[in-house]
């Protein structure tokens, strides 16, 4: 299977109390999907979408599933996006621990099937 999201950008935050200020700017550092069944993968940047249907392999960011999930009990996968943010304020600039964001889904693998290709 080919591994992407939309990619997302934030925008820098400002905040202000008097005379004090602060702006954050997130930056997107990775991507990683964990399959549920122990297998784990990360790619650049926010992995890559199926551009030409003729070419359905694993892609430079793809997985391929060897075993069917069990029998009512779907792979619970997941999918972290790591974030680094800096900032600058009226005090000084630096950086902040990094961001992860994680999304989880329930994947049923019924069957594992090849895909042939005409020379």
């Amino acid at each position: 299977m080919w591994l992407a999201v939309e990619p997302a950008t934030f925008a820098p935050l400002t905040a202000e109390a008097g005379p004090v200020w602060a702006t954050l700017t997130a930056q997107h550092d990775s991507i990683t999907f964990d399959f549920g069944n122990g297998d784990t993968r990360s790619c650049a940047g926010f992995g890559t979408p199926i551009v030409d249907t003729n070419t359905l392999d694993e892609g430079p960011c793809g997985y391929t599933y060897r075993q069917s999930s069990p029998d009512d009990a779907p792979y619970s996968v997941g999918v972290t996006t790591t974030w680094s943010i800096s900032y600058t304020s009226s005090s000084g600039s630096g950086s902040l621990d990094p961001f992860n964001r994680t999304a989880n889904f329930d994947h049923d693998v019924d069957e594992i099937q090849t895909i042939g290709r005409e020379n």
